[in-house]
């Protein structure tokens, strides 16, 4: 089964911020970045632009010692634009860096929702194909909202603003430095926390929440 997220995830993952049990003792931003709950613990990626400043530079310094210590290793991490981007300009900055995409996060700049395209293979127009056939296949009503969001991505509407990439620790800490057209890096690991996990003998998930550029949900 082809793996499309449209609308709903940013609803989904609100409510998972409200069903938090307990927090954890790690530091700034922790209340709303890390949730313990039952046995394992969540740890949410990418929302870097909502978050306190301290936070955001303890990822980054995270970032600029991995880089250091392990340049060549591959590393999992979302990238933040500073504005919406066709899919297009994003290839061709892919390329320049030689990364490899896993998802790519689109939406109309201002508005409320999120598409998140699963690559596969690094195959950008290829998910985007799969994608079309998928909304095509499905029979909506011209009233259906999802149909309804999937003409206005056919129209040019949506740009992207978050990726999801794997590369080494070194090119995403250049990245990071990329202040043309990236806001920020997040490394899919945090160090606290997963030492609070082993500690308490649970599994840690991170879920991705990408920010927008322009802080719309």
């Amino acid at each position: 089964m082809k793996k499309f997220g449209l609308c709903t995830t940013i609803v989904a993952l609100l409510l998972v911020f409200s069903a938090v049990t307990s927090v954890l003792p790690v530091q700034a931003y922790a209340a709303v970045s890390a949730a313990d709950r039952k046995g394992s613990v969540r740890v949410f990626v990418g929302d870097l632009e909502n978050a306190p400043g301290s936070y955001a530079k303890q990822r980054l310094a995270y970032l600029h010692r991995l880089a250091k210590s392990d340049g060549d290793t591959p590393v999992e991490a979302i990238v933040g634009f500073d504005d919406y981007y066709a899919l297009e300009e994003v290839s061709d900055w892919l390329e320049q860096y030689h990364v490899t995409a896993k998802c790519v996060y689109m939406w109309a700049p201002g508005d409320t929702g999120r598409l998140g395209l699963f690559i596969e293979n690094g195959d950008i127009p290829k998910a985007v194909a799969d994608f079309c056939a998928y909304e095509e296949g499905r029979g909506a009503e011209e009233d259906d909202a999802e149909y309804l969001d999937y003409q206005r991505f056919l129209n040019g509407e949506f740009g992207v603003f978050a990726l999801t990439v794997i590369a080494p620790a070194g090119t995403l800490d250049e990245m990071a430095g990329d202040l043309d057209s990236i806001s920020y890096v997040d490394v899919k690991y945090n160090e606290q926390v997963e030492r609070y996990a082993a500690e308490k003998g649970k599994d840690v998930s991170y879920i991705e929440l990408p920010s927008k550029p322009d802080g719309a949900l």
